[in-house]
């Protein structure tokens, strides 16, 4: 697990694994109070899920706000700091079918533990916290188990974003997930034109299909 030491006011060159709410968490902010901070509006633009960043991106990190509270003098007081929450959300299916109203358990790397029941389309959601980087997933009567790693995945205009979700579909050819041959069983499943060209048609399709594909699936 990656070290996590504070993260100063200023600009902030991310490592790898790292995304908007890790570096809030690091610096003592929420989340939305980076991703819509002004400096960062480049970044917003380049890179539209803050749960995807990659190695090298930079991010403005603001000062923090100084709160005044007037109290009376001579009594003792309790003051509690916000959290900075983040949720853990997937869908399971089993042979194309959600896995509904399943129990499941989540052991996170950094300690946390989450447990519940799935909903009626096998939505899993849960607490977690941005020091995650790995999951393991129990899911039904028999805890049937995943591993899922948490911080990888690449945006889809990098070449590594692309290899990931091709492979991630099973559309993996030869020794490179993004050469013309996996493009092109991509395209044949997905009703585009087959001419094994990364455009902006098919980048844009792959993507809205990893979004859509289950991260576990039993089949």
């Amino acid at each position: 697990m990656p070290s996590f030491r504070r993260i100063a006011p200023g600009p902030y060159v991310v490592e790898d694994g790292e995304s908007i709410p890790t570096v809030a968490l690091r610096s003592g902010h929420f989340w939305e109070t980076i991703w819509d901070h002004p400096d960062n509006a480049t970044l917003v633009s380049t890179r539209p899920d803050p749960n995807i960043l990659v190695p090298g991106d930079q991010v403005s990190v603001p000062p923090l706000r100084q709160k005044q509270c007037a109290v009376a003098t001579g009594g003792r007081y309790v003051y509690k700091r916000r959290g900075v929450p983040s949720r853990f959300s997937m869908q399971l299916f089993e042979r194309g079918v959600p896995r509904a109203n399943e129990t499941y358990r989540l052991e996170f790397d950094n300690g946390r533990t989450a447990e519940g029941t799935l909903d009626a389309n096998g939505v899993l959601d849960a607490f977690a916290d941005a020091t995650a980087r790995s999951v393991l997933i129990f899911v039904g009567d028999d805890e049937e188990c995943f591993e899922l790693q948490i911080g990888t995945l690449r945006p889809i205009d990098t070449l590594e974003g692309v290899q990931q979700r091709l492979r991630n579909l099973g559309h993996y050819s030869g020794r490179d997930a993004g050469d013309a041959d996996a493009i092109r069983n991509f395209q044949a499943v997905s009703g585009l034109t087959v001419t094994g060209d990364l455009d902006d048609a098919t980048r844009a399709a792959l993507a809205a299909a990893h979004d859509q594909k289950a991260s576990a699936d039993a089949t």
